[in-house]
C-alpha cells in the first residue's frame, strides 16, 4: 500500500488521505486508485521502483474504484496508450462528464496549475460486480452505492485483504455529501461479513490488522442516523439539527468541523423523507 506522508494532500480537508493498493506481478503490476496528480504518481513508481528494480518493464494494470478526482485524476500520469484501465460503469460515464470541472476544482485547492495541463484518462474497460480481475485473479471486485453511486471495493481472498476505499474511513469523519447513509450502511454490513483481516480504507494513519475502520464508519452512521431521527420525532427541524446531534465524542477526529454538520442536514433530510414515506 502507498500513502502520502508529507502533508501534500491536507488541502483537501482535515482526514482526507488517499491509500493506493499496489500489487505486483510477474508481467504486470496493479495499481488501484492512482491518486490525484503527476506528483503523487512519479512518487509511488519512485517509491516501487527501490523494491521493484524492473517494474518499467512490467506492464501497468489501473483501477478506478469511484469518479473523484483525489483517487483517479493521475491516470494520465502513469498509464500508457493500451493501458487497462477497469472501472464501473457508471464511474466511467461520470468521469466523462466530471472530470473536466474536477480537474479546474482539484487545480486550486492544492495549488498546482500544472494540474489543469495533464490529460485526462478516462476508464476502458467496465468491470461487472462480483467479477475478477482477469490479470490479478486474487482480486474480486463488488460495486455498492454508498459514499458516491457507485463504489468498488476489491477483495482478496487469499490474503483476506479488502480495499473498502471511501467506503470506510480511517480516523476522520465522513463524507455524506455524495452519498446515502441507509446504502452506505447496507455496503458496510455486506464488506464485514467478507470477515477481513485487513481494511485499508481513506484516511491518515497505519493500516493494521483488523476491521476496526470499517466498524468505525458504520458505528458513526448508525449514531448520527438515530440522533437525527430523535431529533425529527420530537419535533425538532433541519436548520438547528446540529444543535442536537453534536455527537460528541467524535469530535476530536479531523473533519469533525468542517463535514460533521453537514452531515447532520444531509441525514436529517433522508430521515425526514423515510418517515414521510411510511
Amino acid at each position: 500500500m502507498a500513502q502520502e506522508t508529507s502533508g501534500y494532500l491536507l488541502k483537501l480537508g482535515a482526514g482526507i488521505g488517499i491509500n493506493t493498493v499496489i500489487d505486483v506481478g510477474s508481467n504486470a503490476y496493479l495499481v488501484i486508485d492512482p491518486g490525484p496528480d503527476g506528483i503523487y504518481a512519479k512518487k509511488i513508481i519512485e517509491t516501487l521502483s527501490n523494491s521493484e528494480k524492473d517494474i518499467q518493464t512490467k506492464r501497468l494494470v489501473l483501477v478506478n474504484t469511484v469518479a473523484r478526482p483525489e483517487h483517479v485524476l493521475a491516470n494520465s500520469s502513469l498509464s500508457k496508450k493500451n493501458t487497462i484501465i477497469y472501472a464501473t460503469k457508471i464511474t466511467q460515464a461520470n468521469m466523462k462528464a466530471r472530470c473536466p470541472n474536477c480537474r479546474k476544482r482539484l487545480a486550486a485547492q492544492l495549488e498546482n496549475k500544472q494540474i489543469l495541463s495533464n490529460p485526462l484518462k478516462i476508464p476502458n474497460s467496465i468491470i461487472p460486480s462480483g467479477s475478477f480481475l482477469s490479470e490479478f485473479p486474487n482480486w474480486q471486485v463488488f460495486e455498492y452505492a454508498g459514499r458516491t453511486e457507485s463504489d468498488l471495493a476489491l477483495w482478496n481472498s487469499k490474503t483476506r485483504t479488502l480495499y473498502a476505499g471511501g467506503l470506510a474511513y480511517q480516523n476522520s469523519i465522513l463524507d455524506l455529501s455524495d452519498g446515502d447513509s441507509i446504502s452506505w450502511l447496507s455496503a458496510i454490513t455486506q464488506l464485514l461479513d467478507l470477515n477481513p483481516d485487513i481494511v485499508i480504507g481513506v484516511g491518515y494513519g497505519k493500516v493494521k490488522s483488523s476491521n476496526q475502520i470499517l466498524w468505525d464508519t458504520k458505528n458513526y452512521l448508525e449514531n448520527l442516523r438515530n440522533s437525527a431521527r430523535q431529533d425529527f420525532l420530537s419535533g425538532g427541524d433541519a436548520a438547528s439539527a446540529d444543535k442536537c446531534c453534536k455527537l460528541e465524542q467524535y469530535n476530536s477526529r479531523p473533519g469533525y468541523q468542517s463535514r460533521h454538520s453537514l452531515n447532520i442536514q444531509h441525514v436529517w433530510r433522508e430521515i425526514e423523507q423515510e418517515e414521510m414515506n411510511k
